[in-house]
């Protein structure tokens, strides 16, 4: 019979874990009246983002983000703010479709410079925030 190896599964764990930095500037909507303002996306992992922009939303803000791919692939996630501070606010993944694993998993095997001739290929990348349900 055959054993899990510990120490594969610590190297899956930490790669499906990984934060792989993206500096991408992308469009925020706060709600559907809100006024777009301009972030970036720092970085982003298959269960977190890290976002910097001016007008920090507040943590419990529900929150979708959305781009496609050159290659046709429309990527989205859903996701809540678990912390906002110092021009900067994190989520948390709630649900993340194939293809956006599937990118998040190319960038992962990509060298820095590669990895910026993909994110190039990146079009109307946008975070819509919108305040959680009661």
């Amino acid at each position: 019979m055959l054993q899990a190896n510990p120490a594969y599964e610590l190297v899956k764990e930490r790669l499906e874990t990984r934060e792989i930095e993206t500096h991408l500037r992308l469009t925020i909507l706060h709600g559907p009246d809100g006024d777009p303002i301009e972030g970036e996306l720092v970085s982003i992992g298959r269960d977190k983002m890290l976002v910097r922009c001016a007008e920090l939303p507040a943590p419990g803000m529900l929150v979708t983000l959305h781009f496609r791919v050159l290659s046709r692939r429309v990527c989205e996630a859903r996701g809540q703010v678990t912390w906002s501070r110092d021009g900067s606010f994190g989520v948390a993944f709630s649900s993340v479709n194939e293809a956006l694993g599937r990118s998040i998993d190319e960038l992962a095997s990509l060298t820095p410079n590669l990895r910026q001739i993909y994110l190039a290929d990146i079009l109307y990348p946008r975070i819509e925030l919108n305040p959680a349900a009661e």
